[in-house]
């Protein structure tokens, strides 16, 4: 007769198919992502105080009358219309207009000021003549207590329009807008 083997095979069954196991990983990559969830949708929320801006109201000014603010002084000395900019001609219906400025700082704190701070109001349409326009001896700075500056803004209009110069400058936390009427 023949004889059967009757041992039984064993059949290893690697780890990592184990019930057990499973559901541990599941459990624990759960536990991992809430973790993450929580690092990235709980950040600390910074609560930064800024200081209002106080507005002073606008004044306008005509050409040679000084605006005093805090000891910042603002001053159009002079403007001038020509045709040409050394060798350039202005473009039709336009002329050049050349606006002298000076600012001084009476005041106890330093003042930043750049072209980008003046802006050419032309029937109330203001651009910006820290790119439109040419500076001379007015390229941008902080004035110091007792400084001052005076240079030259030129840029293109047509002088029949109504004209006018606008300065907006932060200074101590107030913000300073003074017009100028060129006409």
């Amino acid at each position: 007769m023949n004889e059967v083997n009757t041992t039984e095979t064993e059949y290893h069954v690697p780890f990592y198919r184990h019930g057990w196991f499973i559901l541990s990983t599941i459990i624990l990559v759960v536990i991992v992502l809430a973790e993450i969830g929580d690092l990235t949708f709980k950040k600390p929320v910074k609560h930064e105080t800024v200081a209002p801006v106080k507005s002073i109201p606008t004044s306008t000014l005509k050409v040679g009358q000084t605006a005093d603010h805090n000891g910042f002084l603002y001053r159009v000395n002079n403007i001038s219309y020509s045709d040409t900019d050394g060798d350039q001609k202005a473009e039709d219906g336009k002329k050049f207009v050349k606006v002298n400025v000076s600012m001084a700082n009476k005041g106890s704190s330093d003042v930043s000021y750049n072209p980008n701070n003046f802006s050419l109001d032309d029937d109330g349409n203001q651009t910006s003549l820290g790119q439109n326009a040419q500076a001379s001896g007015f390229t941008g700075g902080s004035l110091a207590q007792n400084d001052s500056v005076s240079g030259d803004i030129t840029t293109q209009a047509n002088p029949d329009d109504n004209l006018k110069l606008v300065v907006k400058v932060n200074r101590d936390g107030d913000s300073l807008h003074i017009t100028v009427d060129l006409k």
